[in-house]
């Protein structure tokens, strides 16, 4: 049944029916696992055109493992592709994954993508920044988060995005003795007030700044923390 479907999914597209095309091919019959079926498989390399991949893309980011060839080393296709879902990367070739413009739009709208590009992207401050700023990022997909947990910028998104990534602030991290890290960061996960340096946490200016305006909870966990 999916032969015929696809038929009629190419048939519209040719005719420009595209509303009759989106209605076809995200038909439940046309899924599987709840995931519109790869209809750009079926399709004959002469109605493969640049824009009819690039929407089935849009439709299932999988479909790009269909497309002619020559499509995966056009840079405005690669770019359109990306913005379409930046884990479609996995499937593009190596010079794709060791470009940092490439990288940056990737992880724009995916940052789980990153784990696709070479080491070189995956080091890139800007891209590792990029990534964060997307929901449900983290960094415990990397080898040495602790490392980049060193970096304050990196750092203060890093826990912002994800409260976990308090377990990559070791002892020897130089922003555990920054009043003004902790002044700023403390408020996002009370948890880690234990983790700064004694000095910082006995300041009484540094305490101030820190419970100053803040929830009764994040108070009352630092008091416990320091005074019983």
């Amino acid at each position: 049944i999916f032969p015929s479907l696809f038929q009629e999914a190419s048939k519209a597209y040719l005719e420009k029916d595209h509303e009759l095309l989106k209605k076809i091919i995200t038909e439940p019959i046309a899924s599987l696992d709840n995931r519109p079926f790869e209809t750009l498989s079926l399709a004959h390399e002469k109605i493969k055109t640049r824009d009819f991949c690039l929407e089935m893309i849009a439709i299932n980011p999988y479909n790009i493992r269909h497309v002619p060839t020559k499509f995966l080393y056009d840079s405005d296709f690669i770019e359109a592709a990306l913005i379409s879902d930046g884990a479609t990367v996995q499937f593009m070739p190596s010079f794709v994954k060791q470009n940092e413009k490439f990288g940056l739009i990737a992880v724009n709208n995916n940052g789980f993508s990153l784990k696709y590009f070479s080491p070189q992207i995956v080091n890139s401050r800007e891209v590792l920044l990029t990534a964060l700023n997307t929901k449900g990022f983290s960094l415990s997909q990397f080898e040495n988060p602790e490392l980049m947990c060193h970096d304050s910028e990196i750092a203060e998104k890093a826990l912002k995005a994800d409260p976990k990534a308090i377990q990559f602030f070791q002892k020897d991290n130089p922003l555990l003795k920054d009043k003004y890290f902790a002044i700023k960061m403390i408020p996002y996960n009370a948890k880690l007030f234990a983790l700064f340096d004694q000095e910082i946490r006995h300041d009484p200016d540094t305490l101030l700044q820190i419970v100053k305006g803040k929830s009764v909870e994040i108070i009352l966990y630092i008091v416990s923390q320091e005074f019983t």
